[in-house]
């Protein structure tokens, strides 16, 4: 499970996400942004099933319930 942020130094989020599902592609993805760009959630969840994506800020149990859904823990 990757929990990520989209804008970061050197690799963004999409580009660690297309790197890691190149390899993994079921990877589950749980991105967290303050900088919300919906052209980037659609390709965000058209890239596979087993992505959430939060606006921030956001608390801890919405995290957790992101978690556990992605899991199948209830």
């Amino acid at each position: 499970m990757l929990l990520t942020d989209l804008q970061m130094p050197r690799l963004d989020g999409q580009g660690l996400i297309r790197v890691l599902r190149a390899e993994h592609p079921m990877l589950p993805v749980i991105v967290m942004t303050g900088a919300p760009d919906p052209s980037s959630f659609a390709d965000l969840r058209g890239a596979a099933a087993g992505t959430i994506i939060m606006v921030k800020p956001v608390g801890p149990q919405p995290v957790l319930t992101a978690l556990r859904n992605l899991l199948g823990v209830r």
